[in-house]
């Protein structure tokens, strides 16, 4: 019988290049040249671009720890926590968590620094803030290079850090636009999306804006139907299958939030929409309620987590549920006091290098 070492290398790595990437790591000490591959960039693109695409859920706990969870939708829906994500033994909390191809962007409450990393490699990158920004988001360029962009209140509120460079430069653009529900925006084949309004213009409707990182700027693509300003009571953007956008999108007065898809994403074809599902509350008397959301598109069911005000007098709560096609809500997990906004997020590992900052380099060079 042929034996993988009986193989031409060629062969080889064609091969391990289709294996998805959490069962490679598992592989990774079975063989030097095997553990090597971790280190290949040119290896990483090809098997960022050919391994199937894992998934897994994603969420930051009570105690601001990044955790993985499991959602078997076999039967009756059920939700298993896998435990807090190794972060080099880092114990400052979590303050937020932004993803793009298996790479998490993440900042701390008490350490200024933002920092990128890759759970399944275990590469980590810490760089330096821009001054006076408070939200990042990350995007990808040309083959598996990264940017990120900043958001800040300053006169010159967007700039971009080259992951390559190790620098931050002002971002030169004229913004005709304001941000909207900015907690919820995301990443996807090279563009960050955002919810928005004219910033001249309080008439028109609301639309989503993208950021292009290869080009550097901003365009507009339509939502699934008019959508007057101050109409909505809750919106939120997702990631369908690393191909599509997701908007979950409630009108003021009413009680179900509409989940609508769009076609595949690919810069060519125009935005297309086709609604989902509905989503009822599971409780009638929420007063403020924001949601974040993931989408199983073949199933017909969203995992949401949603942070509640019930009244006037009541902390914050947090309820993660599962709905169906047919208004079925699944209750997950009871209300609990929470500290900080929803977030889940659907995690696609991968084996993407991190580039490490000069600086990095000449330490390693000298065996600091």
């Amino acid at each position: 019988m042929t034996m993988m070492s009986d193989l031409p290398w060629d062969l080889v790595e064609e091969i391990l290049c289709r294996v998805p990437a959490i069962s490679l790591k598992r592989l990774r000490s079975s063989c030097k040249r095997w553990n090597g591959l971790f280190n290949d960039k040119e290896f990483a693109r090809k098997h960022f671009h050919k391994a199937p695409k894992q998934s897994f859920v994603l969420t930051v706990t009570k105690e601001f720890k990044i955790c993985l969870m499991s959602l078997n939708l076999h039967g009756t829906p059920s939700l298993e926590f896998k435990g807090a994500c190794s972060l080099l033994d880092y114990s400052n909390q979590v303050s937020t968590v932004f993803h793009c191809d298996g790479l998490l962007l993440c900042t701390f409450d008490k350490d200024a620094r933002i920092m990128l990393w890759n759970p399944c490699t275990g590469g980590t990158r810490w760089i330096q803030p821009f001054n006076g920004s408070y939200t990042y988001a990350l995007g990808s360029y040309q083959e598996s290079s990264y940017k990120i962009l900043s958001r800040g209140d300053s006169v010159h509120e967007f700039a971009i850090y080259e992951v390559n460079s190790n620098s931050w430069r002002i971002l030169d653009v004229i913004k005709d636009f304001l941000l909207l529900y900015t907690s919820t925006y995301v990443s996807l084949k090279g563009k960050t999306y955002w919810f928005a309004s004219d910033s001249k213009d309080e008439q028109l409707d609301m639309f989503l804006v993208s950021f292009d990182y290869t080009t550097e700027r901003f365009g507009r693509l339509s939502l699934p139907f008019n959508c007057p300003l101050g109409c909505f009571r809750d919106a939120a953007l997702s990631v369908v299958s690393e191909e599509k956008l997701a908007v979950l999108l409630q009108r003021k007065n009413t009680r179900g939030k509409d989940i609508w898809v769009s076609n595949k994403i690919d810069g060519t074809n125009e935005l297309s929409w086709r609604k989902i599902l509905t989503v009822n509350n599971a409780r009638r008397d929420i007063w403020v309620t924001r949601t974040r959301f993931l989408l199983n598109e073949e199933k017909k069911v969203a995992l949401c987590c949603e942070t509640c005000v019930l009244d006037l007098n009541t902390t914050m709560k947090k309820l993660v549920y599962v709905a169906g096609e047919e208004d079925n809500i699944v209750k997950l997990m009871d209300y609990v006091e929470v500290q900080f906004g929803p977030i889940v997020l659907d995690y696609a590992p991968s084996l993407i290098q991190i580039p490490q900052s000069m600086v990095a380099k000449e330490k390693k060079n000298r065996g600091d």
